[in-house]
């Protein structure tokens, strides 16, 4: 037997609105916050330091998404020449969203915006790095229309100096720098790209990120 009362109506659920916009110094806590998520234990003077001069070069560039006022995410994208195309080539270095933030849309805005820029700059081939253990981020970055091309390598160089007896170098010191190398496939050796898409997309899997 009906009661006669009527149910409350439930509202629809809000969408936190998400707001792109560029890098500034003042990030620093924020963005040296998402790094230690993302893996990369970083204090707000490193980030601080690391921005002086990413936000310097022109060649690169870093987005933040913000909701209700607070950076939630960061795209990170290098824009440079190479050997193998007559125009530039765009690389995302780094892409992570909030924990308590997923998912909510912001991961798509901020890859969105990044390859707005690199079609700006004339870049038509774009590629990023991610861990073999990341398949969320695999699937996320295929569903995109990135693929799997190779594989990244990487190597840790030490500074070597002279011994002052036999003039042989000998390892010293911190790790002074990484080199990657991204071996094509056969179909990349071949000169296949999708033309079809705005953007041609590479995906390196990796072990280090």
């Amino acid at each position: 037997m009906s009661s006669g009362r009527r149910m409350p109506s439930r509202l629809p659920l809000q969408k936190k609105k998400i707001t792109i916009r560029d890098a500034k110094l003042s990030d620093a806590p924020a963005l040296a916050a998402l790094m230690c998520e993302l893996g990369y234990e970083t204090t707000t003077a490193e980030m601080r330091s690391r921005l002086k001069s990413i936000l310097a070069d022109a060649r690169h560039r870093t987005f933040v998404a913000d909701t209700d006022d607070r950076v939630c995410g960061m795209i990170a994208t290098l824009t440079h020449a190479s050997h193998e195309h007559n125009d530039c080539s765009g690389k995302i270095i780094a892409l992570v969203v909030s924990n308590k933030q997923r998912p909510t849309g912001i991961g798509r805005a901020l890859i969105a915006a990044a390859e707005q820029d690199f079609a700006k700059r004339k870049v038509t081939h774009v590629s990023l790095t991610t861990r073999f253990t990341r398949e969320v981020a695999h699937q996320f970055y295929e569903a995109l229309g990135y693929s799997k091309t190779g594989f990244r390598f990487a190597k840790i160089l030490r500074p070597r100096q002279k011994n002052a007896c036999d003039g042989a170098p000998k390892e010293i010191g911190a790790p002074a720098s990484r080199i990657f190398l991204t071996p094509r496939n056969k179909d990349l050796e071949s000169g296949t790209w999708n033309r079809a898409a705005p953007l041609t997309k590479r995906a390196y899997r990796t072990r280090s990120r």
